[in-house]
């Protein structure tokens, strides 16, 4: 399946605002397939990395909840968002906060969903998971994509983004194989799920 197959097969969904989800491993090529997409249908783009939580605490009922893992993101808002983003469709815009992967915080600049873009490609590696609060946000979607993409391709873009956050190469190893590394295998739960895989290295072809 090519970038034309998949934009035609999403862009005959029933609903009538279409909500496309995009799942893979970080660094698998997500954003550049999200992007595509949306040039290729006119949707929007709405990314869900503006919801990881601004720091690791613990709920009332004990869970950690460690940032940017499967955990560490406020899922509860991003279902909302989604369910706001279908409502929307017509009659306003919505915001959606946006996460800059050179920066330590979330919230950085924000993406604005139009009232009349028939579709939105929303993105995130835990699409697939199913626990902390993964399946509400994937209810909300009316096809879901898995980028197929593996570690070795994976791992120097990874780096990338650790190097310019200005960790040292030792820093940034240590981080990438260890929190990115299990962020890679938690993220592949949807392929199982997924409507469509598309194969990372072939997303544009």
């Amino acid at each position: 399946m090519d970038l034309d197959d998949l934009a035609r097969a999403v862009s005959a969904s029933g609903s009538a605002r279409t909500i496309v989800g995009i799942a893979g491993p970080p660094g698998g090529g997500k954003t550049t397939l999200a992007r595509a997409l949306c040039e290729a249908t006119g949707f929007a783009h709405s990314p869900g990395d503006g919801f990881i939580i601004d720091a690791s605490f613990a709920d009332a009922d004990g869970t950690f909840r460690d940032r940017g893992t499967v955990s560490g993101f406020d899922t509860a808002g991003y279902a909302t968002l989604l369910r706001d983003v279908r409502r929307s469709y017509g009659t306003a815009d919505v915001t959606v906060p946006n996460y800059r992967h050179t920066q330590d915080g979330a919230g950085a600049d924000a993406w604005v969903v139009p009232r009349e873009a028939r579709g939105v490609v929303t993105e995130c590696n835990f699409l697939g998971s199913g626990s902390h609060g993964w399946p509400e946000v994937r209810g909300h979607l009316d096809v879901l994509i898995y980028v197929d993409q593996t570690w070795e391709v994976c791992r120097p873009r990874l780096m990338e983004r650790q190097l310019a956050k200005g960790r040292t190469p030792a820093e940034a190893a240590t981080r990438v194989d260890s929190h990115d590394r299990e962020n890679f295998l938690e993220a592949t739960r949807a392929a199982a799920l997924a409507d469509f895989v598309v194969p990372g290295a072939n997303t544009l072809r």
